[in-house]
């Protein structure tokens, strides 16, 4: 965490890899899974996944994520702040060397 060179590495490759991330779509599971939901056959979702596919496909109210998701992202300053991803994209376009 205090290494500057390695949170500057994490976040160029965060960066990068964030399109392919972001364009993922739920599979066949994923929309079995939130049909059983909503048709009462399954309560919760317990998913070490981190990419929110469970959710975007349409499970509401019992996903659980183990890791969290990649959606988010959280740093430390003496306290834990969680954001958006999606609302640091935006500021890292700005910011990016060419």
């Amino acid at each position: 965490m205090s290494n500057l060179l390695y949170r500057k590495s994490y976040w160029a490759r965060s960066y990068v890899g964030w399109p392919r991330f972001a364009s993922l779509k739920p599979n066949t599971a994923h929309t079995t899974l939130a049909n059983w939901e909503e048709d009462g056959l399954v309560g919760h979702i317990v998913t070490q996944n981190v990419d929110g596919l469970h959710t975007r496909a349409g499970s509401r109210y019992g996903v659980l994520d183990l890791c969290k998701t990649l959606l988010w992202y959280v740093y430390l300053e003496g306290v834990v702040h969680e954001l958006w991803r999606l609302s640091y994209i935006p500021k890292a376009q700005k910011i990016k060397p060419d």
